[in-house]
């Protein structure tokens, strides 16, 4: 069984931070703050997804230079990928 990826891991913690954070944050929107409440929300839900995404590229480029230490490189030209001026037409 593969173990959590850190890129997993960090993004659900934060995520669940934030909906205890959203749940403490209700006064503020009983009392009418709608935009500091729904703003604090979003640009929490922004950064946790940049964050994923920025360490899933990371583990991504760990994981080629893992495989290229045990395996070798491999050459672009090795690797077959259709460029966008030749793709074939429906």
């Amino acid at each position: 069984m593969n173990k959590p990826r850190l890129s997993t891991i960090i993004p659900v913690l934060m995520l669940i931070y934030l909906i205890v954070m959203g749940y403490m944050g209700l006064d503020s929107l009983r009392a009418g703050r709608y935009f500091y409440y729904f703003a604090t929300i979003i640009i929490g839900l922004a950064l946790i997804a940049i964050l994923y995404y920025r360490l899933r590229k990371k583990e991504k480029a760990r994981d080629r230079q893992r495989d290229e230490a045990e395996h070798g490189y491999y050459p672009n030209e090795e690797i077959p990928r259709k460029s966008r001026n030749h793709q074939e037409k429906n």
